[in-house]
């Protein structure tokens, strides 16, 4: 079964119900999916992943929404930790402030392309709640360049 071939829909499928489905083995694992929508989308960004190896990346990038996932866009005092050391790790890769708003925007095509007809419009406000504050808290990491980890 593709992840987005589900009839129906569980009466609570929020944020943690979506994750555990993007988490679960398919024909194309969802970052795979993810990195093909955002360098099919803003291709500027490929040359920002020269030398990395995008099945670790992406293995990198489920764990971060799995922390997502789980703090349900409430960032607890450690998750904001790991999202600041995040944000420190991607400035120093070179990635610019203003390409987080491409990641949300790829990242949200990619949820709503995977998960077909369980994507919901209260989902879509439970992913991009979560999602903008884990960006902000990234933010501040990439922006505290004295910060060593």
């Amino acid at each position: 079964m593709k992840p987005d071939d589900a009839t129906s829909v569980p009466p609570r499928f929020g944020i943690q119900e979506s994750f555990e489905v993007i988490e679960q083995p398919s024909e194309q694992r969802f970052s795979d999916r993810f990195y093909e929508t955002m360098f099919s989308r803003f291709p500027e960004l490929k040359d920002k992943f020269t030398g990395v190896i995008l099945a670790h990346q992406g293995a990198l990038l489920m764990s971060a929404l799995g922390v997502i996932a789980q703090s349900n866009g409430k960032v607890r005092p450690s998750v904001a930790e790991y999202l600041k050391v995040l944000g420190h790790r991607h400035h120093h890769r070179g990635i610019d402030a203003d390409d987080y708003a491409k990641f949300e925007a790829a990242l949200l095509e990619t949820l709503e392309s995977y998960l077909g007809n369980r994507w919901t419009d209260d989902l879509e406000r439970q992913w991009q709640n979560a999602i903008q504050s884990a960006t902000e808290m990234m933010l501040l990491g990439h922006r505290d360049g004295q910060v060593i980890y």
